[in-house]
Parts: structure tokens; C-alpha cells; sequence
């Protein structure tokens, strides 16, 4: 444009054939750039200087703005004085066309200055592109959403992420208040949270939790603020997750304590019963080994004795008073049957033994094909004594109803645990209801009862004819160290082991 000016004001000073003769200079100019653009030398290209640009070593020297333009005025006023002076030498030898050429070189000049300020601030032009360029990059990439809102809420700018967000075009939220999608914030931005958390139901109706951060711009002529809302719903499922599992984690460890508690005390059963098994069996082997041959030394006695009856029937005084105080005919008769009563006896203690043994299950793998029926006839075993009839309660009758079961893979001591402590329980029940009852008619009663199902599953039904169970005992029958027995009669980790050993 200022060549064109200085074209134009020359044709009307000089005349349209000094105009003519000016246009050789720019037109030569054109031509020489021409040529010059065609040749390989590579400083003669825009992209070689573009290049050495960019590959320079980054050294951020402060400038500031006051040094930039004093050095401007400076150059201006150089290219003035420059000129002056050229206008004076002129003036000495002045002619018809002098002051047109002053004229002419004082816009050389001018255009030399305004060349000069361009060149010296084009770096800063350069960088505030960039810089404009990188921040709308930014801004239209980002995932999340950006808006740019004044002092009253009203949205001004929005990035397209925020479309996924509100499902709204950005250009449709431009004059609108944030609040009309985000309910929770006021009215004014100046009282909004730094950072809060909002929920949002989206256009595929699905629930979604937004952090939105607000910071204010201070460094504008007016007051703007910038909210970045970013989705944070797999964060929020993430931490449900994890409480989640820290709960069950917490609930398992209180089932593994439970569980170790249990097994400490069936150990410690385990071992005393065995140990007790133990010893008393190696006693009663001893008896019930000695009462066969026992038995058949005193009837060879007897034998010898009905001989000498027979070959001497009139004994001596002295053997005849021995006989009559020890009542020989009594103890001959009487003998065999305390023998047989023994015998019975220490056969009785041998099945005790061996319920114990059984119930204990100590000597035996974790898991082992067992019997139930054995394990329930070990327990009724060990609990005879309660089931019998005292002086404060009646007796208590089981029905027993088995079904024909195979063998069942199972944890044995445990499981023989189980139904000692519900045939416990049921005993405790039938005592209590029938003593606060005083009931006649009805005796109390034990039934028991097991089933193969079709699908291979064994059941175990053990019903009593006492008071029953309250609903909102039934709700809490499974839970450890749950018991309605007063302290010190109850443990409540009865049918807990249930569901801390899978039979």
C-alpha cells in the first residue's frame, strides 16, 4: 500500500512519464524476487529461515514492552533524520524538482521506519499467533468440557466436549445460565465452589457424577470465570467397588475369625475326647479281653465243685459252715449272670468309646467319605445321659427315620459339631418348655429324619415338639456369636459353622 501511495503522489508531482520511468524500479524488484525464488541457494527460501527458526535453542530473555517501543521511536526518529539531512544537501542545490524529491525520499524514509518497526515486532506477532493457535487447540481437542462464563453465570464460550456432557450443541448453550444444567450451583459464580461433585442424568438416561472446577480470571478488564467439568462416574463406580470389597473383606475376616475361634475349640475338644477314648479304652480292652477266659476258668470251677458234691456229699463241718455263709448255691447260680453283666457293661463302654472316637473324628483327613447315620448315632450316644429321665425333667424320645444314603464327602468332625449342638439346643428347648409348661399329655420328642433328594443332595431334617423359634430369631440363626441363652450358657457359634464349612 505505501508503494502504491508513493507511486501515486509521484505521478501527480512528476508526471505520468517520471511515473512510467519509477515503475522500472519495482518492476525490476519483482523480477530479481523472480529469479531469486528459482535459484537452489537456501537462504534465498522462506521455509530454510522457518526452519532455522524453529531449531534455535529455546533462551527466554525478558524484553519488556517499554525497551521494545523506546527502541522503536528510535529508529523512526533515525529514518527522519535521515531524510532531513538528504533534504538539506538537496536544498543547497536546489532545481525545478527539488522539493519533489525531498518529498519522495522523506516517504522512502518513512517507509524504510514502518519496515523496520514491523521487522522488529514481527517474533512477538509470531509467538501471540502460536500462542492463540495452541490454546484453541486445546480448547476444541480437550475431553473435558470447558465453558467460559461472566460474573452472572451466563455461559459465553464452550469447548465441543461439552456436548457429551449436556448433550446440547455448544452453540446452544452460549446466553445461558450454567444452572439450568447444573442445578446445584447459585446464582452468582462468585459463590460457586472451587470444586464440587453433581450428578447429571444423561441422554441415554444414565446416571453421571461431574467434578466441576471453577477458577476466575483476574487478569481481565472484566470479571470472567473458566468451569472445566470432567466426568468422574468410573471413578465413583471404582470406590464403590472398593468399599464394596473392603466390606466383604471385612466380613470374611469376621467368618475366618469366627472360623479359627471354631476350629480351636473342636482341637481342643477333638484331643480331650480322643485323649479320654484313649485311655479308657486300653482298660476296657484289658476287662472285656480277661472276661472269656474268666468265664470259662469260673465254670470249670463250678464243674470241679458239683464233682466233689457229687463224690463227697457229706462234708466236713468246717465246709459245711464256709458253705452255708457264703450261700454257695446262690453264688453258683448268680456268678455266670455277673459275669454276662460285665460282659455287657464293658461292651456298653467299648460303643462309647467308639462314639467318642467317631464324634471326635481326630485320627481321620479333613474331608472323608463317612456315614452320616454313624455321626448321628454318635451324637444321640454321647447325649444319652440328657435324654434320659431325672428327677426335674422327662424323658425325651428320638424317632429316629433313615433313608438309604451313600457315603458323603464332607468335613466329619465338623459336621458331627452340627448336630451336636442342634440336638443340644432341641435338649435345652424340650427341658425349658416342658418344665415351664408342666404339660402331661405330651411327652417330649426328637425326630429326625434323612432323605436323598433326586439331584444327589442329602437331606438332614431334626424337628422337636417344644416351644419353636420367634421370626426374628429365625432372621438371625446363621449369625456368629448371635445366642438368646444368658452369659455363659451360649456361644452363638453353633449353626454359624454351617456356613463357615461347606459340607
Amino acid at each position: 500500500m505505501l508503494e502504491v501511495v508513493v507511486l501515486l503522489v509521484g505521478g501527480f508531482a512528476w508526471g505520468w512519464e517520471n511515473l512510467i520511468i519509477g515503475l522500472l524500479f519495482p518492476i525490476g524488484m519483482i523480477g530479481i524476487d523472480q529469479v531469486i525464488r528459482r535459484l537452489a541457494f537456501p537462504p534465498f527460501h522462506l521455509s530454510w529461515w522457518m526452519r532455522r527458526y524453529r531449531s534455535r535453542s529455546l533462551v527466554i530473555i525478558k524484553d519488556p514492552v517499554m525497551i521494545q517501543v523506546s527502541i522503536l521511536i528510535f529508529l523512526l526518529c533515525s529514518a527522519v533524520g535521515v531524510g532531513w539531512l538528504f533534504g538539506v544537501k538537496l536544498n543547497k542545490a536546489a532545481n525545478a524538482g527539488g522539493e519533489n524529491l525531498v518529498v519522495v525520499l522523506l516517504m522512502i524514509v518513512a517507509f524504510v521506519g514502518v519496515a523496520i518497526a514491523c521487522w522488529t515486532s514481527l517474533p512477538q506477532v509470531v509467538a501471540l499467533t502460536e500462542a492463540r493457535e495452541a490454546a484453541e487447540h486445546l480448547f476444541n481437542v480437550a475431553q473435558d468440557g470447558i465453558l467460559v462464563v461472566d460474573d452472572q453465570g451466563i455461559i459465553r464460550q464452550a469447548n465441543p466436549a461439552t456436548e457429551s456432557f449436556f448433550g446440547v450443541n455448544p452453540l446452544a448453550l452460549l446466553e445461558n445460565h450454567l444452572q439450568q444444567w447444573l442445578p446445584q450451583l447459585v446464582n452468582y459464580p462468585e459463590h460457586w465452589a472451587k470444586r464440587s461433585e453433581h450428578t447429571l442424568l444423561d441422554k441415554f438416561d444414565k446416571i453421571r457424577t461431574l467434578e466441576v472446577s471453577i477458577s476466575d480470571r483476574k487478569d481481565q478488564d472484566f470479571q470472567e470465570y473458566v468451569v472445566i467439568v470432567h466426568d468422574i462416574t468410573q471413578r465413583k463406580q471404582a470406590e464403590e467397588i472398593l468399599r464394596q470389597s473392603e466390606a466383604q473383606l471385612r466380613q470374611e475376616a469376621q467368618q475366618l475369625a469366627t472360623q479359627l475361634v471354631q476350629s480351636e475349640k473342636m482341637s481342643s475338644l477333638g484331643q480331650l475326647v480322643a485323649g479320654v477314648a484313649h485311655e479308657i479304652n486300653n482298660p476296657v480292652n484289658f476287662i472285656y479281653g480277661n472276661l472269656t477266659p474268666t468265664t470259662e476258668y469260673i465254670q470249670g470251677l463250678i464243674q470241679l465243685l458239683h464233682l466233689y458234691q457229687q463224690h463227697y456229699p457229706q462234708p466236713t463241718p468246717e465246709i459245711q459252715t464256709q458253705t452255708e455263709a457264703i450261700d454257695l448255691n446262690f453264688l453258683i447260680a448268680d456268678l455266670p449272670k455277673s459275669l454276662t453283666s460285665m460282659k455287657i457293661g464293658a461292651e456298653r463302654i467299648k460303643e462309647i468309646v467308639l462314639s467318642l472316637r467317631n464324634f471326635s473324628r481326630l485320627d481321620e483327613a479333613e474331608i472323608k467319605a463317612v456315614d452320616i447315620h454313624d455321626g448321628i448315632d454318635s451324637t444321640l450316644m454321647i447325649l444319652a445321659s440328657r435324654l434320659k429321665s431325672n428327677p426335674n425333667n422327662q424323658e425325651i424320645k428320638v424317632i429316629k427315620e433313615y433313608g438309604n444314603l451313600p457315603l458323603v464327602e464332607c468335613y466329619a468332625g465338623q459336621l458331627n459339631q452340627v448336630l451336636m449342638n442342634i440336638l443340644a439346643n432341641a435338649i435345652d428347648a424340650l427341658e425349658e418348655f416342658f418344665v415351664s409348661t408342666q404339660l402331661s399329655t405330651n411327652k417330649p420328642q426328637i425326630h429326625i429324619s434323612t432323605e436323598l433328594t433326586a439331584d444327589s443332595q442329602v437331606i438332614i431334617r431334626i424337628a422337636d415338639n417344644g416351644s419353636g423359634m420367634t421370626e426374628t430369631v429365625q432372621q438371625q440363626l446363621f449369625n456368629p456369636f448371635f445366642t438368646t441363652k444368658p452369659v455363659g450358657k451360649g456361644t452363638g457359634l453353633g449353626l454359624s459353622i454351617g456356613l463357615i464349612f461347606d459340607f
